[in-house]
């Protein structure tokens, strides 16, 4: 299950044009990495502040892979991956395009048609990635260059998690109120039940509340 899922997420990170946004830059390489590893050949990654080579992560990216500090034209790829840079690539037209940025280190405005991905941490070596479009989420941690990736709540908890997310992409946000009768409704549970899911949740960091509402 592990290696499906890991499979799928890096997949998902590297079609389309996506944008990871995170204050960790450390983690952001170490997924890099991993894509490189994963694709092997027809992809390329702009390194412009060399920030593979810092780190000393270049010596784990694949030979076939295409690696520079800036554009280059005429290069026979599908995908392209833009490591911090100091201006958006506004002409990249390739199928599959991943531009990692730092909140405050740019002063431009991505287009709109990029989706996002929130890369945060929960604790000290508990990362959470976040796809703005589809809300979904993914916990991982880092061993050595291995992201691994941790499954979503068991048993009831997890139930109600995934009828939280789904009633939020249907409905958009819920009360507190709101989400305490879905969870009663569609799990067969009383409120005191369901009250008990929603801290653990709320606990464990799967949602969060503010002003009594319930946001992922």
């Amino acid at each position: 299950m592990e290696n499906t899922l890991y499979k799928y997420i890096i997949k998902e990170l590297i079609r389309g044009y996506k944008i990871l946004l995170s204050h960790y830059i450390n983690p952001k390489l170490v997924i890099i990495t991993n894509i490189a590893r994963y694709k092997r050949d027809y992809l390329l990654i702009i390194d412009e502040k060399q920030l593979l080579s810092k780190t000393r992560l270049i010596d784990y990216i694949p030979d076939k892979i295409l690696l520079a500090n800036k554009t280059i034209e005429g290069v026979d790829v599908d995908s392209i991956i833009y490591i911090e840079p100091t201006s958006f690539p506004w002409r990249e037209n390739r199928a599959n395009v991943l531009v990692t940025l730092t909140p405050g280190n740019y002063n431009y405005k991505p287009p709109r048609y990029y989706e996002k991905i929130y890369l945060t941490r929960i604790n000290e070596n508990l990362y959470e990635l976040r796809f703005k479009k589809t809300m979904e989420k993914y916990r991982f941690r880092i061993k050595g260059l291995k992201l691994l990736f941790i499954e979503r709540p068991s048993g009831l908890t997890g139930k109600a998690y995934d009828i939280i997310t789904h009633a939020m992409i249907e409905y958009g946000e819920l009360t507190i109120k709101d989400t305490i009768r879905l969870l009663v409704s569609e799990l067969g549970i009383d409120k005191e039940e369901a009250k008990r899911i929603l801290s653990k949740l709320l606990t464990e960091k799967y949602i969060r509340v503010e002003k009594k509402r319930i946001y992922l």
